[in-house]
């Protein structure tokens, strides 16, 4: 068997045109450090704490229920956010991936594996 070549030593060095050229994601890209944390009720409507941020992400919470059928239902969006202040789009693609993984955890009526 013929030994592997050794891998660059460049790994995280911006590459030509100034993009990181290492695995992974460069420093400050993609969402600005929010979580979100969605949990489905049977009222209509979408609260969501804290305030600040809360029409994108309120509004992208409920067309994603929407999308999947259930905008008869509602629920509590909350948000924790860190470093820079995040742009509104940040806050609705948080919200939206929270109401999805909270409708993908949800029991359906019928299920064998309801617990």
């Amino acid at each position: 068997m013929t030994p592997r070549a050794p891998r660059p030593a460049d790994h995280g060095r911006p590459g030509p045109g100034g993009r990181g050229g290492g695995p992974g994601r460069r420093p400050g890209a993609g969402s600005r450090g929010v979580r979100a944390r969605f949990r489905v009720t049977e009222t209509p409507g979408v609260t969501v704490t804290p305030g600040r941020g809360a029409g994108p992400a309120s509004a992208a919470a409920h067309r994603a229920l929407v999308q999947a059928g259930l905008g008869h239902l509602g629920g509590h969006l909350r948000l924790d956010t860190y470093g820079p202040a995040p742009r509104g789009r940040d806050l609705a693609r948080a919200a939206r991936r929270a109401v999805t993984a909270a409708l993908a955890a949800r029991p359906r009526p019928g299920d064998p594996y309801r617990g």
